[in-house]
């Protein structure tokens, strides 16, 4: 009689990944994969050509297989790197700040290669940070679920009013006429450097819903340099100051204002959003006007304060 043999499924199918570089992410990147059941396989990551080893940065690959169906397996393929090498190594392009590299995943019986995978995956960022903030908050982060696409580090970003550019403690009390309004600009991880501060305007409306508005920052500089000053702590920490007008204080009860702008972000080493010029008179240390990447898009951000 005749006698079919039964050869298994031997296909590798890429469904999606997920990338995931909030503050507290365990693993940036997963790649997801079905596979033949029960295979013998092997995951590498190289460089884009899908030839090179990739170089300048530390990357710890973790296949996780589950069962999916009769036919096949579930692969999830966590990737770990460190933020801190990102800039300096080879899957980094500076131009278009995106990672890009090569996922090769193989089936193997024998010894030998009897199937394979090679797919170039790139993930764009987005620098630029958008928070609406009434006491310190972190903005929700997004994930990737497909071969390419935009992530953004919104979780590293904390912004409040606050008492003083010493301690950065955030202060929700009242501002009182004639204070000086302190906005803490932070960010939360040591790989990740505030850049460029494109625009800051206090605006308020009124009881018959009409708005006034004071421009703060325009182009990474004070508009008006005799009553608001921009402070550099550090990289990760930035202070605005300024007087707000008399006008905005209502002398009949508790008022508020909403400070917004503008805000872009990068990875420690990455010079391809900002160039700033700085000028020291003394302390603290003022930033002149830099100038901005054309390309780069922008997000804003709101910080409601109350006048007394």
């Amino acid at each position: 009689p005749l006698v079919h043999a039964q050869i298994g499924d031997w296909s590798i199918t890429y469904q999606s990944l997920e990338a995931n570089f909030e503050n507290d992410a365990a693993n940036e990147i997963t790649l997801h994969y079905l596979l033949g059941a029960n295979r013998i396989y092997g995951v590498k990551l190289l460089d884009k050509n899908c030839h090179d080893d990739i170089t300048g940065i530390s990357i710890q690959t973790m296949p996780i297989p589950s069962m999916y169906s009769h036919d096949q397996d579930k692969l999830d393929v966590l990737v770990d790197l460190d933020k801190s090498s990102i800039v300096g190594s080879s899957i980094w392009d500076p131009v278009a700040s995106t990672i890009e590299f090569c996922s090769r995943v193989q089936l193997i019986s024998a010894g030998k290669v009897i199937t394979q995978d090679e797919r170039n995956i790139a993930i764009s960022f987005d620098f630029d940070i958008d928070f609406e903030v009434t006491q310190p908050v972190l903005m929700q982060g997004a994930s990737l679920t497909s071969g390419s696409g935009t992530t953004n580090v919104d979780t590293y970003i904390s912004a409040c009013k606050c008492s003083d550019f010493d301690s950065f403690e955030c202060d929700d009390a009242p501002l009182v006429p004639f204070g000086i309004l302190n906005v803490c600009l932070t960010s939360l991880d040591a790989d990740v450097e505030l850049a460029y501060l494109s625009s800051l305007e206090l605006a308020q409306k009124s009881t018959h819903q009409v708005e006034q508005t004071m421009s703060i920052v325009e182009q990474n500089s004070p508009v008006d340099p005799a009553i608001s000053a921009i402070t550099i702590k550090n990289s990760t920490a930035w202070g605005i100051a300024s007087v707000v007008p008399s006008s905005f204080f209502s002398y009949s009860g508790t008022s508020s204002a909403t400070v917004s702008g503008r805000v872009q972000a990068q990875f420690v080493g990455s010079r391809k959003l900002i160039s700033l010029g700085r000028v020291m008179r003394g302390d603290p240390e003022i930033i002149r006007p830099g100038y901005e990447d054309a390309d780069a898009e922008e997000t804003p951000f709101d910080l409601l304060i109350e006048l007394q």
